[in-house]
């Protein structure tokens, strides 16, 4: 609720209790702006707001099995004292005087091992909840320290050219040593890394593996892909590739094909036609099952400056940020939309990677009022600016017109796509960002593939391997090329087990009632009054589904059949 966009945050959270229809939902630890900004949009007859073990025992009546015994456990390593609790039969209590430090490994199932790393206790709990559903197996162990994830995020992002496999060699087996005894590929048939950002599979290329963001929104992440993938409906249904231009040789004709065969309707942005604006637009507009971008992506160059202003109580404040910028040209629009990345780096002094001093200072009214500044505002307060060639972290895949950061709040209602971005180091920060909109998953390189490479990837990913549990679909794909060696330049952020299923529906007509059904939405609130820019969006998201509307019946008759021409 502290964040400038918090209704976004709210929206997210209510729809996806919309689509998971829960038998109950529980508020603790919420604020009072939070829980009512919340209850406007859940039924209240689904929400119990809960403080104490009694309260919680109590709204659960009936929805969950009440445990007699107890089971006592430590403040550390809560996920796997709820999977020993769970084992027991007993209801999991915190006791401080219960030290659980030496116990990170609770053996199950040999399918699958979740391995988390330690330091959010609410990751770790969301991650044992996952284990015991599909009844595998987790361990916890030590995160990375800062300076030694930077170096090996670092390290992967500087793979490439010749002697890019025996450097990739070296890092996967700098990772493997890093990896708990417990993660071997003997022993499981898979590995979900639960992460706060390092992609540990690298270091057991010899079994499938994904990867979890422990932050933010694994909860919700988790449930998103569940819905997603076990919703028989959401299958291969529409798809969105987009080729600026950017590669010689693409793989977007291969991949084109392999969903023709599958009856996918598929739209293709090629050359001009995938600029920034149409994009951004589409994305957030029409409700794709699949999207995949074929072009080069990278940190964007852009500069590192300082900022003298007043916050909201009067106080000054010194923040320092290094920024990139992206470009967005919507002809019918005036001015020029800028989209700008910012990665903070100083505040009064503190360093951003400070937490424990941060946590110190009133963080919040300093961003707040940063943010609320204009243009012209912004530029009077800039005391300094420095040049960078590249801004750390700042990865945007590069468009027809400009470099384009996929910062989007939400992908369009209706669908939650796979997307698969092949470009060099896509994986980084890139697979965030998508997730935290509601792709389904999200499968990346983290080093230059070549053409060839990537046309048979995908062919093997998005023609035979369709349906299949993404995992081992992406492994088999990945072996097929590469064989028994080390290499693997993709990466799955997302569930083991989800899936893209072959269509089973008459595409264009549900695209159509899709368009037509978000189009009265739109109307509806166009009749509200709302702010001008909230106004102008939803009058631009119509205007482009009236577009896309008119393409589909120019196209297809009513029935799906494609249209003869003359």
């Amino acid at each position: 609720m502290a964040r400038i966009d918090w209704t976004n945050e709210v929206t997210r959270r209510s729809n996806l209790v919309a689509h998971v229809q829960p038998r109950k939902v529980l508020f603790t630890d919420l604020t009072d702006a939070a829980a009512e900004a919340l209850s406007q949009h859940i039924p209240a007859t689904l929400v119990s707001r809960i403080s104490t073990r009694d309260e919680a025992k109590l709204a659960l009546l009936g929805v969950v099995r009440a445990r007699d015994t107890e089971f006592a456990w430590g403040e550390r390593n809560l996920g796997i004292g709820l999977m020993l609790a769970r084992q027991t039969g007993a209801m999991l209590r915190v006791d401080p005087t219960v030290d659980p430090s030496n116990i990170n490994f609770v053996e199950a199932g040999q399918h699958v091992l979740i391995a988390c790393e330690s330091g959010n206790e609410m990751s770790q709990i969301i991650a044992s909840n996952l284990t015991h559903a599909i009844g595998g197996s987790l361990v916890v162990f030590d995160p990375l320290p800062d300076v030694e994830a930077d170096e090996l995020i670092e390290a992967l992002y500087q793979v490439g050219g010749g002697a890019g496999a025996a450097r990739f060699e070296d890092l996967s087996a700098r990772v493997r040593a890093l990896l708990p005894a417990e993660v071997r590929a003997d022993r499981f048939t898979e590995v979900l890394f639960v992460t706060h950002r390092f992609p540990y599979g690298i270091g057991i290329p010899e079994r499938p593996s994904s990867h979890l963001f422990a932050y933010p929104d694994l909860g919700r992440t988790i449930v998103q892909s569940l819905w997603a993938t076990q919703n028989a409906d959401l299958s291969a249904r529409t798809a969105l590739l987009v080729q600026p231009g950017q590669v010689v040789g693409s793989e977007i004709t291969v991949i084109a094909d392999a969903l023709s065969r599958n009856r996918t309707l598929t739209r293709v942005l090629e050359g001009p036609g995938a600029s920034v604006h149409r994009v951004d637009l589409l994305l957030q507009a029409v409700p794709w099952d699949l999207v995949v971008f074929s072009s080069h992506a990278g940190d964007a160059p852009g500069s590192r400056d300082t900022y003298v202003y007043v916050d909201d109580e009067g106080r000054e404040r010194r923040l320092i940020v290094e920024q990139a910028v992206s470009i967005g040209v919507d002809p019918h629009q005036e001015d020029i939309p800028v989209k700008f990345f910012f990665n903070y780096q100083e505040l009064d002094g503190v360093s951003w990677s400070d937490k424990a001093a941060l946590a110190e200072l009133p963080v919040g009214s300093a961003l707040h009022a940063f943010h609320r500044l204009d243009v012209d505002q912004r530029r009077a307060a800039r005391v300094e600016s420095i040049r960078l060639p590249r801004v750390r972290n700042a990865m945007a895949i590069k468009l027809h017109d400009h470099v384009w950061f996929p910062a989007i709040h939400a992908l369009a209602p209706g669908a939650s796509p796979l997307v698969v971005v092949n470009a060099c180091s896509s994986w980084h920060q890139m697979s965030g960002l998508f997730v935290y909109a509601g792709a389904r998953a999200y499968i990346g390189t983290m080093f230059p593939v070549t053409d060839p490479e990537a046309q048979e990837v995908a062919g093997h990913l998005l023609d035979r391997e369709l349906g299949q549990p993404l995992s081992h679909a992406l492994w088999r794909a990945q072996h097929a090329v590469y064989g028994d060696g080390t290499r693997r330049p993709y990466l799955l952020i997302g569930l083991p087990f989800c899936r893209v299923q072959r269509n089973r529906v008459n595409s264009p007509p549900h695209l159509h009632r899709e368009l037509t059904a978000s189009i009265r939405e739109i109307d509806a609130r166009l009749t509200e009054e709302l702010p001008a820019d909230l106004r102008h969006n939803f009058a631009r998201h119509r205007e482009l589904m009236l577009e896309e509307r008119r393409a589909v019946e120019r196209t297809f008759t009513p029935d799906g059949r494609l249209r003869r021409r003359n």
